[in-house]
């Protein structure tokens, strides 16, 4: 049985696909008005990418109960993998429609660069392109679904222990991924990319873990914070990142122990359908409907209510998008 749905969860959920779409409006180039408000708005979501990490705590939290509740690698993997890549590849079908369309009406495919030979097509549709590989991913925010897959994968493998052993090597995991870090910082690309992020995903696990065997939980946060410490130290432009992840993690323990105002019900209900918005913000957002706005502006005003009125449509381009696309795949309660 699917537990009922976290109001906190999925606003934090719905906070960190928000952060990530607007940073994505406000990297492209546009003439701003002059005066500061203009500059600070655009300044203050370029840190939206942050919101990833949000995402990644987010992540590694909810993940462990269903992983716990498996009935083993086969059961765990068809879960994860219906949860993840069907509404990928209904994202591939938008951006490739979206990209002959445009062939067809203007003689010119300026959407995406679509794969051609038979390897870049399966790589494309197994999610092995950057960063895993060096074939250039149709969509920005696709190297984070890598990313998760490839942690479902490392955490299914554990499902082939006898099942009193799996806690204490999900603990061994994480603490070695932590240290390889550590002592090497692996690049954020090829074969080892996993290794940079975990260390944040982990933290989820590790909170999650903390109600179902506190000692073990215990020693996989401890860790994490070593992690994070050393982290800090020694990689200054990691800072932000770890910062929010630590920030993420502390909102959960605080919202275990109280009530889910009412007055944030819209803001979860965004959560329940945050995947779809963050994969069909590029495509719809950018791709099509900024083109129809202004490339200059001539007050704060216009430039910041037109963000928000493109906000809005492409919530509302997601919410149809999960629908058609997201929610008739959901793994069905086990009753």
């Amino acid at each position: 049985m699917i537990p009922p749905r976290d109001g906190w969860i999925d606003s934090l959920r719905a906070l960190s696909a928000v952060a990530v779409v607007l940073f994505h409006f406000n990297v492209l180039p546009t003439v701003l008005p002059p005066g500061p408000v203009a500059a600070a708005w655009r300044g203050g979501w370029s840190y939206g990418y942050l919101g990833v990490a949000v995402f990644f705590v987010l992540s590694g939290y909810c993940l462990l109960p269903g992983w716990q509740r498996s009935l083993g690698l086969a059961d765990f993997l068809r879960r994860r993998v219906l949860r993840i890549m069907p509404p990928y590849w209904c994202s591939l079908l938008l951006l490739a429609g979206l990209a002959v369309g445009g062939k067809i009406l203007t003689g010119v495919n300026d959407i995406a660069a679509l794969p051609r030979s038979p390897g870049t097509v399966a790589a494309t549709l197994l999610l092995l392109t950057d960063p895993v590989t060096t074939l250039p991913a149709l969509n920005w925010v696709y190297w984070s679904l890598s990313f998760l897959l490839v942690c479902y994968l490392l955490i299914g493998l554990l499902q082939l222990l006898p099942r009193p052993a799996r806690i204490g090597a999900l603990v061994g995991l994480h603490d070695l991924l932590c240290l390889i870090d550590l002592a090497f910082h692996p690049e954020p690309h090829g074969a080892l990319f996993f290794i940079r992020y975990w260390p944040v995903f982990g933290l989820g696990l590790a909170l999650a873990l903390l109600a179902l065997d506190r000692p073990a939980g215990r020693v996989m946060l401890g860790l994490s914070l070593v992690h994070a410490a050393w982290s800090a130290i020694h990689w200054p432009d990691f800072r932000p990142f770890l910062l929010v992840g630590g920030l993420t993690a502390g909102l959960l323990v605080l919202a275990r122990s109280r009530p889910f105002p009412r007055g944030l019900v819209p803001l979860a209900e965004i959560g329940r359908f945050s995947y779809s918005l963050y994969l069909v913000h590029v495509p719809v957002g950018i791709l099509v409907l900024m083109r129809l706005t202004p490339v200059q502006f001539t007050s704060a005003l216009q430039f910041i209510l037109t963000q928000l009125l493109l906000l809005a449509a492409t919530v509302a381009a997601a919410r149809l998008f999960y629908l058609l696309a997201e929610r008739p795949f959901l793994p069905r309660a086990r009753t």
